[in-house]
């Protein structure tokens, strides 16, 4: 999966998948026109997964719910 850079191979490290949900809505302009209520347990496993691309999926879903909506 591309993330818009393609030059450089995936780099994987183990990511927190609450973490990498919390730095995209961060990171991300959505915020500023919608609500984001987050309820993510604690216990949500670690990933190993380069973090990169994991935000870019997360950013597709979130994008896909704001156009639906």
């Amino acid at each position: 999966m591309c993330c818009g850079s393609c030059s450089k191979p995936p780099q994987s490290v183990i990511a927190g998948v609450g973490e990498l949900i919390k730095q995209t809505l961060r990171q991300d302009l959505v915020l500023s026109t919608i609500t984001v209520t987050l309820d993510i347990p604690e216990t949500l496993l670690r990933v190993w997964a380069d973090s990169m691309q994991i935000q870019q999926v997360f950013r597709n879903l979130i994008s896909n719910g704001v156009e639906a909506t």
